[in-house]
């Protein structure tokens, strides 16, 4: 009877034994597959990118150009900055302001704070025309470049 059993237990192993190396060969054909798989989209990705992309067009007449850190640009923009201990006026009264003293090429206008204002020119000659001129000096104005330095309060 411990025969039986014995060769019954055997048996069973055996059987068990067959089925997970069965088990086995067929994960590692799966796992083959995948990584078969994921190569063949990698070569695809890859192959499909060089095939949609259009030829280059070469043109004998295209130069480029050479961009300097502080070189200086045609047609520069002008800063000026006003200052005054009073409180400046809103943009339209200062628009109309600068109208009426024939005033043009503001290109931009920012208030920094309620008593200086930042105004951007297209060309210097009308920052100049601002700089000089005498009815926003009546009114206490102070006009400047920003890196000017127009007042001095002594001598060091």
């Amino acid at each position: 009877m411990e025969e039986d059993i014995i060769q019954e237990d055997n048996e069973l192993n055996n059987i068990l034994h067959g089925i997970s190396n069965v088990e086995e060969s067929e994960i590692c054909l799966m796992e083959k597959n995948t990584t078969q798989r994921e190569e063949e989209m990698l070569e695809d990705s890859s192959s499909r990118v060089s095939r949609n992309k259009r030829p280059r067009e070469e043109d004998e007449e295209e130069e480029w150009i050479a961009v300097g850190r502080n070189g200086k640009r045609v047609g520069q923009k002008v800063d000026v900055y006003i200052n005054n201990s009073e409180k400046l006026p809103k943009q339209f009264a200062l628009a109309k302001l600068l109208r009426s003293n024939n005033i043009s090429s503001v290109s931009r206008v920012k208030y920094i704070n309620p008593y200086k204002v930042f105004i951007q020119f297209e060309n210097a000659e009308s920052a100049e025309e601002l700089i000089n001129c005498k009815p926003l000096q009546d009114l206490g104005w102070r006009c400047q470049k920003p890196l000017e330095v127009v007042i001095s309060y002594g001598v060091i």
